[in-house]
């Protein structure tokens, strides 16, 4: 079931020009509001984008700067202290199928001033505020949030003179009401999630490569002070044979089979010493547990698979004799007691009944226990299976462990064959072997940190700083050049992914403004405003990685053009922008409004391109409800003559404002009636 809307009153109380109640009648297909400067035709714009946005951003743009103690931009000044009131009431037609289900009127109101409003709203007899309001007002209008809603109306809702130009002058306004129609919101979020992402990432890369080079500088001026300090005194007591025989002293009870590669004679030797034997002990450490895994899975007490096997198959050929054999026999026996009698049931010879009963009893019992063996070999075959299956999943594990200790040892022997300092004899290398291996590498870390300390308390104070100075900052820097890589992968990766984005944009645009163009050239021909300019377009334009639409005004004829800003006059440059509004409001889609508002858009306009206009609110009104104002009496009257109804069951007001007062405007309303169609005299045939 689809549903459209129809504004059909509009009520004004306290809000801008109009002091005192005012009820307008708004049920038309076309509302027509004629008036003189400052009698009250913008107020009746902002009434209704203020009751149906909550805001008025022209109003609120000039406010800013003055004192808030001056008058109110939303209040009446005649009613200073009181809340503003607009009221409007919306006809919602249901139709099912072609034909009309039901029809209601809902209510709303909106009171406040610039400050804070709130909406209420009445259905049936039902009130309604707050949020639940706004997403009544905004479904009664289309499937909308309140939001999407209020974007639809400031875009292509309502077009007030001040906002024009505006969307002339800046090519990011004319996207982003684009980007409403054509669903872009999305892609824009996505695109400015990925942008912010992308710079946060390039200032976390600088910052990274920034303390990187810090720290590169820092390393290099340690690394000269050291050199300096060891070149001016040398220490033999902190170098050279001093501290080997140290380390070998320290390392004496080291186990056979393992052994430093060469003897270490300077303390800035301990920093790589140190770091290789503890990726040695954490090796070790991987293999002794992947060992201990390995015997704990080869320890549970599962059977060889061959041998539950061989067992199963046993018990298979067992039950099947025993389930093939015990249930013939049980039907025979038991078939025959039923049948057994004086006579014989085959020959009809007499028979002893009580001898062959007994015989077919113990028959019967033989085959009831046949039967049960016959169960009782089902039930082990079942538990054979299982068996088998746990001795497979067993073997599995064994397999796996088994493939975890080899990869251990290797990566073990890997480490050992690259290794600069420590010699580890193949022997250490084995599975039974890894536990004492691992605890004879950690004992030989500890002497060799316990000699690197003795080393550096017996040498002087000086170098034992800068070679502590050169340690640290070594290992800082090694940290920050990780992070500093890591960074540019992130920037990179991230900058790749708002580039995708952008161009993702460009591209839904450029299709967008494709399928917008002829219903510009459309409304740019009816409205004719340049005499050799007659071409309008609207373009795609990227400034500093922002996506912008400008209108371009062509000459066919002469292959000339330009941007209508510099080219066009302001009554030229009117008609473009309408263009560009009505352009987008006849392509909204499934964002269309039923209502186009478009306030005093007539400013500037010659005769020709009201006629013009004319012809194209004749257009526009059997897509929308049209409301149109207008300050010259010329234009109006020529409008309510084009407009005119032509077909019963249309409607045309005309509101006529005809002076103001401290209460309001004096409003007379007038319904057009329905047009004489002088039908064209039929040619005579010839």
């Amino acid at each position: 079931m689809r549903t459209a809307a129809r504004l059909v009153r509009l009520e004004l109380e306290a809000f801008r020009g109009f002091a005192v109640k005012q009820v307008l009648d708004l049920d038309a297909d076309t509302v027509l509001v004629r008036g003189d400067n400052g009698t009250g035709k913008t107020s009746i714009a902002d009434g209704l984008l203020w009751l149906l946005t909550g805001e008025i951003p022209r109003l609120r743009e000039r406010g800013k700067g003055i004192r808030k103690g001056d008058a109110d931009p939303i209040v009446s000044c005649y009613r200073r202290g009181e809340k503003a009131r607009v009221g409007l009431a919306v006809q919602i037609a249901s139709f099912n199928g072609g034909e009309e289900a039901d029809v209601e009127v809902v209510d709303f109101e909106r009171c406040g001033d610039s400050r804070r409003s709130t909406l209420r709203a009445w259905r049936g007899e039902k009130e309604l505020s707050g949020a639940d309001a706004e997403q009544v007002l905004a479904s009664a209008f289309g499937d909308f949030t309140f939001q999407q809603f209020s974007h639809a109306v400031s875009a292509w809702g309502i077009l007030q003179q001040h906002a024009l130009l505006e969307a002339l002058e800046g090519g990011a306004s004319m996207h982003e009401r684009l980007a409403e129609v054509v669903g872009l919101e999305r892609v824009n979020r996505f695109a400015a999630s990925a942008a912010a992402v992308a710079k946060k990432a390039r200032a976390e890369q600088k910052q990274a490569e920034e303390l990187r080079d810090r720290l590169r500088e820092k390393r290099e001026a340690a690394t000269s002070r050291l050199r300096e300090a060891r070149d001016k005194r040398a220490e033999p007591e902190a170098s050279g044979p001093r501290l080997s025989m140290l380390v070998q002293e320290r390392t004496r009870d080291v186990p056979e089979g393992l052994a430093l590669r060469q003897p270490v004679e300077k303390l800035e030797e301990f920093p790589g010493l140190l770091r290789e034997l503890e990726g040695l002990g954490e090796a070790a450490r991987a293999l002794a547990a992947a060992v201990k895994e390995h015997q704990l899975a080869s320890g549970a007490g599962v059977e060889a698979i061959e041998d539950v096997e061989q067992r199963l198959e046993g018990l298979r050929a067992q039950a099947e004799r025993a389930m093939a054999r015990a249930p013939a026999q049980v039907q025979m026996a038991d078939a025959a007691l039923r049948l057994l009698g004086e006579e014989c049931p085959v020959c009809g010879q007499q028979i002893d009944e009580d001898s062959v009963r007994q015989h077919l009893k113990e028959v019967l019992a033989t085959a009831q226990k046949e039967s049960e063996r016959a169960s009782e070999t089902r039930q082990a075959l079942s538990e054979a299976e299982a068996g088998l299956q746990s001795a497979r999943l067993a073997e599995a594990r064994r397999n796996e462990t088994q493939e975890r200790v080899d990869l251990a040892g290797e990566r073990l022997s890997d480490r050992i064959d690259d290794g600069a300092w420590v010699a580890i004899d193949r022997k250490w290398v084995s599975a039974d072997r890894a536990q004492e291996l691992a605890e004879s590498l950690e004992s030989l870390d500890s002497q060799l940190r316990g000699a690197q300390a003795e080393a550096r308390r017996s040498g002087s104070e000086r170098m034992i700083r800068f070679s502590t100075e050169v340690e640290a900052t070594a290992g800082e820097l090694e940290r920050a050049e990780a992070e500093a890589g890591r960074a540019k992968s992130m920037s990179e990766r991230a900058s790749a992914l708002d580039d995708a984005a952008h161009k993702a944009a460009e591209r839904i645009v450029e299709r967008a403004l494709e399928r917008l163009q002829p219903s510009l050239a459309e409304v740019f021909d009816r409205l004719s405003p340049h005499p050799t300019f007659g071409e309008l377009q609207a373009k795609q334009d990227i400034y500093y990685r922002k996506n912008q639409v400008v209108p371009y005004a062509y000459d066919r004829n002469n292959n000339v053009g330009g941007h209508p800003a510099l080219i066009f006059s302001e009554g030229q440059l009117n008609v473009v922008a309408l263009s560009y509004f009505l352009g987008l409001a006849l392509n909204a889609g499934e964002g269309a409004l039923p209502f186009i508002v478009l306030d005093d858009t007539l400013a500037a306009m010659d005769v020709l391109n009201v006629l013009g206009f004319a012809d194209l609110c004749r257009r526009l009104r059997e897509k929308r409800q049209l409301i149109v104002t207008t300050h010259d009496r010329r234009f109006a009257g020529l409008l309510a003559r084009k407009l005119a109804p032509r077909e019963e069951g249309s409607r045309t007001l005309l509101l006529e404002l005809e002076g103001w007062t401290e209460e309001g405007p004096q409003v007379r309303i007038d319904k057009e009636p329905l047009a004489e169609i002088v039908p064209l005299p039929k040619q005579a045939a010839s």
